[in-house]
């Protein structure tokens, strides 16, 4: 491993890796694989992050905060409210509503569960922050420098990044990978082309017409060449037009989960980093409204938001993935800006097979964010709870059946 991510690992002695594999109910060989997976996969995606002030603040905040000298509490599941936050904040900003595309291949490559996976990814988040972040303060780094630093060594590391992982997060133009992969590519195309060229060789030397043959022969063979000429450019026609079509799929992909962060400022001068149109904006900008001072209950009833960056884990009915608490934290300072405010949250649930058991699923969530909510202290801002089938998911004309979270004002 590199010097960077061969220091980070170094931190994680193997008695944190005995308390995290008996936390998350998992093989400590396999726990220790998943975490030597994670650190060198956060790397390769901060490699495109070198113009992101928001993580450079970030690694500040946890380099003055010094959040990696005690990180023996995280691998118990009790980090310190700072190495949560901090630790929430870079995975948010690192992989924005991608976490399941981080997720997924770790855990299938270091043979963990995907909750187990996404329980430790919130581990190592803040000792990489946190070492980083020691880094830039002590070295007094930009982000294009640390980037540059960590570039430098990407040979070393970019092989333990999953395959998968580098294809989500479009790794290989940062990653020497890429070169590797062009180069052996353009060798295969090179051996088929002399293969080719041998094969057409011998096939002209040992299909020469002899000479006894009569004249007329020689118009069969410019037939047949006319027809595989013929051949040959519908085939790669057609071939042009599936990678035309792969190409703009997959850019539509990548621009359907761009999104634009944005500050927002509370009445107390605080700042949210949040979504621009999101949850947060369309909750301060409605609470600061004449439609919400006049609104009555009757026509606050229909009138839900949905949050946009909180999900739960593929299942797990109360685990939150990775950065949904930079969401509910968000929710929790607007609250306590407008201390008149009261809301109701509502979870629905189609994942199970029956409507029982999609409503137990619902009852859980519901219950986990409320309980989350309460330990903040604006437990009584929270009047009410709903965990519901189908009938919550068509609760309004604008609600995304992709959705499982809203909350709607009550007075």
């Amino acid at each position: 491993m590199t010097q960077l991510s061969n220091s980070m690992r170094a931190l994680i002695i193997p008695e944190m890796m005995n308390r995290a594999s008996a936390l998350l109910g998992e093989k400590q060989a396999n726990v220790s694989n998943a975490v030597s997976t994670i650190i060198p996969s956060l790397l390769g995606v901060l490699l495109k992050k070198e113009h992101s002030p928001q993580i450079k603040n970030i690694l500040e905040e946890a380099g003055n905060l010094n959040i990696s000298s005690d990180i023996k509490p995280v691998f118990e599941g009790k980090p310190s409210k700072n190495q949560q936050n901090i630790g929430d904040d870079f995975l948010q900003h690192l992989l924005g509503n991608r976490a399941a595309d981080f997720t997924a291949p770790i855990a299938g490559l270091a043979n963990i569960s995907r909750v187990a996976a996404n329980r430790l990814i919130s581990m190592v988040a803040p000792v990489v922050a946190g070492y980083l972040g020691n880094k830039v303060i002590k070295e007094n780094l930009t982000m294009p420098q640390l980037v540059n630093e960590i570039s430098g060594e990407k040979v070393d590391f970019e092989g333990l990044i999953p395959t998968d992982l580098i294809k989500a997060f479009d790794l290989y133009p940062k990653l020497k990978t890429n070169d590797a992969a062009g180069s052996n590519k353009t060798e295969a195309a090179s051996a088929t082309n002399n293969q080719a060229k041998t094969t057409s060789t011998t096939n002209n030397q040992e299909n020469k017409p002899e000479k006894t043959k009569k004249g007329k022969e020689w118009i069969v063979w410019v037939l047949l060449l006319i027809l595989f000429l013929i051949l040959f450019l519908w085939w790669k026609s057609c071939r042009g037009e599936r990678n035309e079509t792969s190409t703009q799929q997959e850019t539509t992909t990548e621009i359907g989960v761009e999104r634009t962060m944005t500050e927002l400022t509370l009445p107390d001068g605080v700042t949210l980093n949040a979504y621009a149109g999101g949850l947060e904006e369309k909750m301060i900008r409605f609470l600061e409204s004449d439609e919400y001072r006049t609104a009555t209950n009757e026509t606050l009833k229909n009138r839900w938001f949905e949050f946009d960056n909180v999900n739960f884990v593929e299942g797990s009915p109360t685990e939150l993935e990775s950065g949904s608490n930079v969401q509910l934290d968000n929710i929790i300072a607007i609250l306590k800006n407008f201390k008149d405010a009261k809301i109701e949250i509502g979870v629905f649930a189609d994942i199970a097979e029956s409507e029982r058991d999609d409503l137990a699923i619902s009852f859980d969530r519901v219950t986990t964010i409320e309980s989350l909510l309460e330990q903040e202290g604006i437990g009584s801002q929270l009047v009410k709870i709903l965990a519901s089938t189908r009938e919550f998911a068509t609760r309004n004309a604008e609600s995304d059946m992709n959705q499982e979270i809203a909350l709607r004002f009550v007075k």
